[in-house]
């Protein structure tokens, strides 16, 4: 359940996408128009899908919030 509030941290790029707010249509939408202009003309666009979370990596002296 990508793009939702019931999803786990880093799920699997065949996850099902499901719509639940404008912020998930925007989203869903705008990967699947790069995935039909990738498929129509051939070029090379990449969608990057962040993710709000902690990293294990993340280097203790990091601030987290800076507010």
């Amino acid at each position: 359940m990508r793009f939702s509030a019931k999803w786990t941290a880093n799920p699997p790029p065949e996850t099902p996408r499901t719509m639940s707010n404008p912020y998930a249509l925007a989203k869903s939408s705008a990967f699947w128009l790069v995935d039909h202009y990738r498929e129509a003309y051939n070029p090379s666009p990449s969608i990057g899908i962040l993710f709000n979370h902690e990293s294990e990596l993340r280097h203790p002296g990091l601030l987290r919030n800076a507010s």
